[in-house]
């Protein structure tokens, strides 16, 4: 498990290999294959793997990284077309 820290605004990339992205505290904007994803603390989301995933922290935030052993498709995730009726 990786665990890292972005200020508000700040952007974190890389090319992914399967994993999963925790959100430990604030919010995180995720862009990944096509999909927008907003987590908060707690929420986490399965990055399918060998693409560019982009975070922004849209406050000071901490996330951690696992690797995935399954390709399970069970998101546990809001996506930001969802958000407006989530909330």
């Amino acid at each position: 498990m990786q665990t890292t820290q972005l200020k508000t605004a700040a952007i974190h990339s890389f090319i992914s290999e399967p994993a999963w992205i925790r959100c430990e505290s604030g919010q995180l904007w995720i862009s990944h294959d096509g999909e927008d994803i907003i987590l908060a603390r707690g929420e986490k989301c399965l990055i399918s793997g060998n693409d560019l995933v982009v975070i922004e922290a849209l406050q000071d935030s901490q996330f951690s990284t696992t690797a995935s052993t399954t390709n399970s498709a069970n998101k546990q995730s809001l996506r930001l077309d969802q958000l407006a009726t989530a909330h």
